[in-house]
């Protein structure tokens, strides 16, 4: 991860998804006004298709064909098939193959389960809420998958392989001795990264869960077409309110384990991940019999990403242990990262509590989601319903002052790094 040319990746990337976008829009569009509506399926194949084309050629073009011939190396003197691969480059791209591939599933299962458990009509339902969250959420993504590979490109954070996450107290290695000594200006500054982006994800996730859970009724009617109110989507974005806080912070925590791992710790994690697998087939199904619908699809991913959070804040917590360098005469000195110190304030806490119950009084005195059930778009110039969305933006100002004042000031936001190629 450390070595990722990210000026590429980005400008390939880029042009993929443009170029994806303009071939399926192409598609439908002839579809929907020559065809006979029947060239869903090869919009979206030939859109996935330009889009490998795409990235293929950037990539081909930034960085040259020479790679793709195949050279003998001059030390072997008995040629076979595996002396032209390098062993530890072959070993890592098994390994990331193998995760990818778990992760896979666990993206595409619940497409799998939903097939077999949901009507036609709820799994479109199901299909428009996932892609509201996806569009929201895939930038964010990939906007920190890249952050951490530029954060950690100017350091030397590889390590040999560790110790079980599970089992902290356990050690099999240690860091190698070049990051064990001299490596504390750039484990403070991975620290502290780690731990602004997870103070500030989990705070704004508890103002997300108060007012989001408070205004989804109002905001469905204006967002979903009338006839996606009588499928599951609507549930399944309720569900989704409590889905985003957990998918933001495994999406920054795996970010920084990537960034980070050796080959032993992504082998370790993917044999985890097999078992996060099962918790959430599990869940699902059990989720589904006992009535929850398509949100528990949405429920079992909760549950299947607050394991891997749970693993991945164990990593984080050894890593940084271990790998901080220490002398004779310290004593027990206090940990550069503690998951403990990423939770909200207790004013945040006081100040969502309160809002929470005022926005519940003034929903029941006006109530502003019946009549946005009923008059749909025009309930955006009733008095009613503007009052209470008032109401909810003035609150949601006074909590963020209020997290900005009791902790967001005080966070160190890291310092801008040099252009990667």
């Amino acid at each position: 991860m450390t070595s990722l040319k990210t000026g590429v990746r980005v400008r390939a990337e880029g042009l993929g998804i443009t170029f994806k976008s303009i071939t399926t829009f192409l598609v439908l569009l002839y579809d929907s006004r020559w065809g006979s509506g029947s060239l869903a399926l090869l919009a979206f194949a030939l859109g996935q298709l330009v889009y490998s084309g795409v990235m293929f050629g950037t990539y081909l073009v930034y960085l040259g064909s020479e790679y793709m011939r195949p050279k003998s190396p001059s030390s072997s003197k008995k040629l076979s098939l595996l002396s032209y691969f390098d062993h530890d480059v072959l070993r890592l791209s098994l390994t990331m193959t193998t995760q990818s591939l778990v992760k896979h599933f666990l993206t595409e299962g619940d497409k799998m389960i939903l097939s077999w458990f949901s009507p036609l009509h709820d799994q479109g339902g199901y299909a428009v809420a996932v892609n509201y969250a996806r569009v929201i959420f895939q930038p964010i993504e990939e906007t920190l998958r890249l952050f951490f590979s530029r954060t950690f490109s100017s350091s030397t954070f590889a390590r040999t392989p560790t110790s079980n996450p599970t089992s902290p107290t356990t050690t099999t290695s240690t860091p190698t001795k070049s990051n064990h000594q001299g490596s504390r200006p750039e484990l403070l500054q991975a620290a502290s990264t780690l731990h602004t982006l997870l103070s500030i994800q989990v705070s704004f996730s508890l103002v997300l869960l108060v007012f989001g859970t408070a205004y989804l009724p109002i905001l469905l009617p204006l967002l979903l077409p009338r006839q996606y109110l009588a499928t599951s989507a609507p549930s399944v974005l309720a569900a989704w309110v409590w889905y985003i806080p957990v998918l933001a912070v495994n999406g920054g925590l795996e970010a920084f384990l990537s960034s980070v791992a050796s080959p032993n710790d992504l082998n370790e994690q993917s044999r985890w991940m097999v078992g996060f697998s099962m918790v959430y087939i599990l869940s699902a199904i059990s989720l589904y019999r006992l009535g929850f619908g398509d949100a528990s699809l949405v429920y079992a991913n909760i549950l299947n990403l607050s394991a891997r959070i749970v693993y991945c804040l164990r990593f984080a917590t050894s890593f940084f242990t271990r790998s901080t360098p220490t002398s004779p005469s310290s004593k027990s000195p206090r940990p550069i990262f503690r998951w403990q110190d990423t939770l909200p304030p207790k004013s945040l806490f006081a100040i969502s509590a309160f809002s929470s119950l005022i926005i519940y009084a003034s929903n029941v005195r006006l109530e502003a989601d019946v009549l946005t059930t009923r008059l749909g778009r025009a309930a955006l110039a009733n008095p009613s319903v503007l009052l209470h969305v008032a109401l909810g933006v003035l609150l949601a100002v006074g909590c963020l002052l209020m997290w900005w004042v009791s902790a967001g000031r005080y966070l160190k936001l890291p310092s801008r790094h040099k252009k990667v190629d």
